[in-house]
């Protein structure tokens, strides 16, 4: 899918867990794009509410509805863990405990980009000079 050019975008699983790798594929849509995304299964004797913040190595991929089958089918067939998380929406950042939770929980996109992009900033120093 990769080669055909039907991957639209991957983010690796690590610091922050499954969430943090949704937020950051959102947020470098430019804050057009969200995500509806059920909760992924507690694994390791992890409390289900944590499930979304675990850091167990894993990658998100983002395909058109119609690749989602052969995407999964593949990675089956190579003996790899995976299973739908969700969709991409307009906007919206929906999380949902389950496949019939039709409330769920809606994310504030402007409160957390903000607490994403300026995390690092009293670490570094900004210099708007050239460098030699």
């Amino acid at each position: 899918l990769v080669e055909r050019g039907r991957v639209h975008a991957c983010h690796d699983v690590s610091d922050g867990g499954v969430l943090q790798a949704l937020l950051e594929m959102s947020f470098a849509s430019g804050a057009v794009l969200g995500f509806e995304a059920v909760r992924p299964p507690a694994r390791g004797g992890v409390a289900a509410d944590l499930a979304w913040f675990s850091e167990e190595p894993a990658f998100l991929v983002e395909v058109a509805a119609e690749d989602a089958e052969t995407l999964l089918a593949a990675l089956s067939d190579a003996g790899v863990l995976a299973r739908a998380l969700g969709e991409v929406t307009t906007g919206a950042l929906r999380l949902r405990e389950g496949t019939g939770d039709r409330a769920g929980v809606e994310l504030d996109r402007g409160r957390l980009f903000e607490a994403w992009s300026s995390a690092l900033a009293g670490a570094f120093v900004v210099r708007e000079e050239a460098l030699a």
